[in-house]
């Protein structure tokens, strides 16, 4: 991974990564064969580009040994075709794997030591951005939302189902944390932080388990390899309450909540909730200031 990158490919590289997270999460979550294609041209685009802004890359070794099974594991689905039943079915898969092996790669060439940083805040922000869209379609049910029997009101918009919704927003919950906790621009701290009653609430709405399971087990690895955990876990706690006040307040309308609400009565508890939510919201990025203020005025935590 090289150290520096030119100006362009920082430019480039916060918006290129929230079009590659934002555009396949828009294509229901990039589900469907006819998005693979699309999405593996586009990280293979990124790759080229990369090589032809920063010039030569040298791989270290855990790079190439990660490039190294995925290619093999690619090369192993497409071998898989000589005694495949359906092999029209076997060459989707390859496309599918194509995705993936792109990615890394993509990641790999454009990522560097120096732009760490802002290539997580792209992905935060296409993480919000979805997330505050499919929270807009249960708040604004009349005008954003889309009626599927078989999801029974759990929010599953843009991605398609709740499940992967609910791990998409517990991804943003802990990458929200990290930046509401370190970010070292107070005005970062404060989006951040302002962005988790959001991503709570997203979550909260698809009533699926297994997201906040791996919410936790998110959280939880992230104390044990973190080496400031004081900091960490104080911050933490200071933002929580109003991630939990705002799906609580959800949890209380029973017309956002019930298997098959009312249209009108879930519209009217929705613009009820709306502004509600938004100020939930300004308040914890308020929080994340003052936490970082007071937090420069005492010793350093162990």
């Amino acid at each position: 991974m090289r150290e520096r990158g030119s100006a362009a490919s920082r430019v480039l590289l916060p918006v290129l990564t929230a079009m590659a997270v934002a555009g396949p999460a828009a294509a229901h979550g990039a589900y469907f064969p006819t998005a693979w294609g699309w999405t593996a041209f586009g990280f293979a685009w990124a790759a080229v580009l990369a090589l032809s802004l920063g010039g030569l890359v040298r791989f270290q070794r855990l790079e190439w040994i990660t490039l190294g099974a995925l290619g093999l594991l690619t090369c192993w689905i497409a071998v898989s075709a000589l005694w495949s039943e359906d092999v029209s079915q076997t060459a989707l898969e390859v496309q599918r794997m194509l995705v993936y092996l792109m990615a890394v790669l993509a990641a790999l060439l454009v990522v560097r030591t120096a732009t760490v940083t802002s290539f997580l805040g792209a992905v935060l922000a296409a993480v919000v951005g979805v997330c505050t869209y499919s929270l807009a379609t249960r708040l604004f049910p009349e005008r954003l939302a889309e009626l599927d029997e078989f999801a029974v009101n759990r929010l599953q918009q843009p991605l398609g189902y709740w499940n992967s919704l609910g791990t998409f927003a517990a991804m943003g919950l802990l990458l929200a944390i990290g930046f509401a906790a370190r970010a070292r621009a107070l005005w970062a701290r404060a989006l951040a932080a302002a962005a988790l009653p959001v991503l709570a609430t997203t979550l909260y709405f698809t009533f699926g388990r297994g997201a906040w399971l791996a919410l936790g087990a998110g959280l939880i690895a992230a104390v044990a390899v973190e080496r400031r955990r004081v900091q960490l876990v104080s911050s933490t706690l200071a933002l929580a309450p109003f991630s939990v006040a705002a799906v609580w307040l959800c949890s209380r309308s029973d017309a956002l909540t019930s298997r098959a609400p009312a249209l009108e009565v879930a519209a009217s508890d929705g613009r009820r909730l709306a502004p509600i939510l938004l100020a939930i919201a300004i308040a914890s990025g308020g929080a994340a200031v003052a936490f970082a203020l007071i937090e420069r005025r005492l010793p350093a935590m162990p």
